[in-house]
C-alpha cells in the first residue's frame, strides 16, 4: 500500500507499507525510483547500510528495528527503508515496523518539535526514536529472565531453559542490529560530515551513543542470560546423571532376590531345601546380598 502526505510546502511523504507487485510498479514508473533501489528498501534480509545515487539524487537509509517476535526465539529484529529523493521522503516498511509510522507523525506533530526544514533532520529524529526503542526490548527481556529464573528456583524443567534459550537468541539478534546500525551510522557521519548542520552533527552523536549504550545493554543481557541457561542445563544434566546411576544401582539390587530364588526353583539337593524355614532363610540371604550390593555402590560412587 502506498499512501502520501504533504508534510509541509517543502516536501511530501509517501509512505511504502507491506508494498504488492503492482506498488513495486508505481514506485518504478511514477516515482522513477531504480528496481534495485526498491529492492534494498524491501529486502527483509539487507543489512543496515548508506545507498548513495547521485545521478538520480537518492539517499537510502536502511535501518534495523526492534519488533515484537510472533514467538519466543523467533527474528526480533526487522530493516526499515529511508528514502530521500529531491524534496520527498519515502518510507519503506512491513507488518511489524509499522509503528515507524505513528512514531514520524508523532514527530511532526509534537508542538515542542518545529517542522524540520530538512528531511534529513526528520530521519535523524526517526532514527533516534527506534534506537532508543531498543532498550524497551532489552529491559523486557531482562524482566522475562528474572521471572523465569524465579520459577527455575523452585523447579528447574527443561521448558524453562527453551524460553532462556530463546530470551538469548532474542538478545543476539539485538546484538547483530545494534552492532550494524552502529557501523551504518558511522557511515552517514563520514559521508555526510561537511555537509550537516551543528545540530544534525550533534543529533547523529546523540544516536550512536544511544546506539552504543543499547550495545552494551545487549551485551550484559546476553551474557547473563547465556550464564543462567548454562548453569540450570549442567543442573539439570547433572540431576539426570544422579537419576540414571540410582536406576543402575536400583535394578541391580531387584536382580538379586530372582538369582536366589532361581537357584533354589531347580530340581537339584540344595540347603536348606528340606528345612521348615528354608523359603525364610532364601529370603534372608537375598536380603543379606542386596545390603552388600548397595555398601559396595556407595563406596565406589558416593
Amino acid at each position: 500500500m502506498i499512501t502520501t502526505q504533504m508534510v509541509n510546502d517543502k516536501f511530501k511523504w509517501v509512505k511504502v507499507e507491506n508494498p504488492n507487485e503492482k506498488d513495486r510498479a508505481k514506485l518504478l514508473n511514477d516515482y522513477d525510483i531504480r528496481r534495485d533501489i526498491i529492492d534494498y528498501a524491501l529486502d527483509i534480509h539487507e543489512r543496515p547500510r548508506l545507498e548513495i545515487d547521485e545521478d538520480n539524487n537518492y539517499h537510502l537509509f536502511i535501518y534495523d528495528a526492534p519488533v515484537r517476535p510472533a514467538f519466543m526465539g523467533d527474528i526480533s529484529v526487522e530493516p526499515i527503508g529511508l528514502l530521500i529523493s529531491d524534496h520527498m521522503l519515502f518510507t519503506f516498511t512491513r507488518k511489524r515496523t509499522n509503528y515507524v509510522v505513528p512514531l514520524i507523525n508523532s514527530i511532526l506533530n509534537n508542538p515542542n518539535i518545529s517542522n524540520p526544514s530538512f528531511i534529513l533532520d526528520l530521519i535523524l529524529e526517526a532514527i533516534f526514536q527506534v534506537t532508543t526503542k531498543y532498550f524497551d526490548y532489552i529491559n523486557n527481556a531482562n524482566r522475562e529472565r528474572t521471572s523465569i529464573q524465579q520459577h527455575l528456583t523452585h523447579k528447574a524443567n527443561r521448558d524453562s531453559i527453551n524460553q532462556l534459550l530463546g530470551l538469548q537468541t532474542q538478545t543476539v539478534y539485538f546484538l547483530t542490529a545494534l552492532n550494524s546500525n552502529s557501523e551504518m551510522l558511522s557511515a552517514v557521519q563520514r559521508t555526510f560530515r561537511s555537509q550537516l548542520t551543528e545540530f544534525q552533527n550533534n543529533r547523529l552523536e546523540d544516536i550512536l551513543i544511544e546506539a552504543q549504550q543499547g550495545l552494551s545493554m545487549a551485551q550484559v543481557s546476553s551474557s547473563v542470560t547465556r550464564e543462567v541457561t548454562d548453569a540450570y542445563s549442567n543442573l539439570l544434566d547433572s540431576n539426570l546423571n544422579s537419576t540414571m546411576k540410582f536406576l543402575t544401582i536400583f535394578s541391580l539390587v531387584l536382580s538379586i532376590p530372582n538369582i536366589v530364588f532361581a537357584f533354589y526353583g531347580m530340581n537339584v539337593k540344595l540347603p536348606f531345601e528340606n528345612s521348615p524355614v528354608g523359603w525364610i532363610i532364601s529370603i534372608g540371604i537375598s536380603i543379606i546380598l542386596c545390603i552388600i550390593i548397595w555398601i559396595l555402590y556407595h563406596k565406589r560412587f558416593s
